[in-house]
């Protein structure tokens, strides 16, 4: 039990007084400690499921005749050879009945917007050497109709059934329309075999977005300490942790 000493009213009259009889009332509520330090990063969300799309449509299995110097459109319709279609339909054919037939028949309309990859090849009739041969994948409608220049060309090649190849890759809107075509310097045509000319199209991605990771802990309370002016300016520096009371 601790005492202490007070003076009372009557010259040189002390009292010892128990210390608990001198308790006063409670005292305000000191001031809120700082924020505590931030708790540790949740854990990484899983990879979301990658949304695969994946398609590769044919020409007719006839011979397609590819006039000189003309760009030529080869027909991709799945009625003659059927498409080969994986994942996520991103591309639809333009067939009979379609509204756009008149115009885009045997071209293939966008579903999904998106960032695509696309591969087309022909194989030219050997019978016919001579001069040049191209082969162009083109946006015939869309806000960059025209603009791609997906295109490649060389002279006949030497060795029957090689076909010419040309790549690259694209952005594309809903409703944009491609087309793939030939060029040839002489009068030539494509071979029959069915799957001499064909276009695929693959989509690019990185799958969905995983989930948010778990919040981490709450942490710790904040630390506060009384210190007076001189005290907290000699500190160097201050805990950025600690709230500092100046008092005195």
């Amino acid at each position: 039990m601790s005492v202490i000493e007070v003076t009372v009213d009557a010259p040189s009259v002390i009292e010892v007084i128990k210390g608990d009889a001198l308790i006063g009332p409670p005292g305000p509520q000191g001031p809120q400690g700082p924020q505590g330090i931030e708790g540790p990063q949740g854990l990484q969300g899983p990879v979301g499921e990658l949304a695969q799309s994946f398609v590769r449509a044919f020409g007719p299995d006839t011979a397609t005749t590819i006039p000189a110097n003309t760009w030529t459109k080869i027909p991709l319709d799945p009625a003659g050879e059927p498409w080969r279609q994986f994942g996520d339909q991103c591309w639809e054919p333009i067939s009979v009945g379609d509204p756009d037939y008149a115009a885009y028949g045997g071209c293939m309309r966008c579903l999904q917007e998106g960032v695509y990859d696309f591969v087309g090849a022909v194989i030219f009739n050997s019978a016919q050497s001579q001069g040049d041969r191209g082969v162009d994948i083109q946006e015939l409608r869309g806000p960059y109709a025209g603009q791609w220049d997906l295109v490649t060309s060389t002279p006949m090649l030497k060795v029957g059934n090689a076909a010419l190849i040309v790549a690259g890759e694209t952005y594309q809107y809903v409703g944009n329309i491609v087309i793939l075509q030939a060029y040839s310097t002489f009068a030539t045509s494509t071979t029959p075999n069915p799957r001499s000319e064909w276009l695929s199209v693959t989509r690019v991605g990185t799958g969905l977005k995983g989930d948010p990771g778990v919040q981490g802990p709450v942490g710790p309370p904040g630390l506060w300490t009384q210190i007076t002016q001189a005290a907290y300016d000699a500190l160097t520096p201050p805990d950025p942790n600690t709230l500092y009371v100046i008092v005195g």
